[in-house]
């Protein structure tokens, strides 16, 4: 399935527009990037943005949710854009993806190098599904 990035909401999820002009909204399979008001979550929703933005892509949809949106890895041309984000360190490797080794190791290169959010001081980088159960205002 291909389609038009319209949106980018944040580092993980972004909306497009098929062929037939029907609305797509799409989650990066497998990678969980920062909340946009956790430390670089809007620098991270920018890095997805200038990767796919009026962009055609390519969907290769795992699954859909119960709201409709579609868990996907994405495409352009042979650039898989989801190992890029962690790739870039923009975002972590999802506990559903803990076993696959390219991600890992996309992951663990990006620590070592610190790239992208793993420069930040230790304090700052929480993993979004953590920072999502923290109560509100910590």
């Amino acid at each position: 399935m291909t389609c038009k990035v319209i949106r980018v909401q944040d580092g993980d999820s972004l909306t497009c527009l098929s062929k037939s002009k029907q609305r797509i909204e799409v989650q990066l399979a497998n990678i969980d990037a920062p909340e946009l008001v956790q430390p670089y979550g809007q620098l991270a929703q920018l890095q997805l943005f200038h990767l796919v933005y009026n962009r055609n892509i390519r969907l290769d949809v795992l699954r859909q949710t119960r709201y409709g949106i579609k868990l996907a890895n994405i495409y352009i041309g042979e650039r898989h854009i989801n190992a890029e984000m962690v790739q870039q360190g923009a975002a972590w490797v999802s506990n559903e993806a803990s076993d696959s080794p390219q991600l890992l190791s996309l992951e663990t290169e990006a620590r070592s190098l610190q790239r992208g959010l793993w420069g930040l001081p230790l304090p700052e980088i929480i993993p979004p599904w953590r920072w999502r159960a923290m109560p509100s205002g910590e």
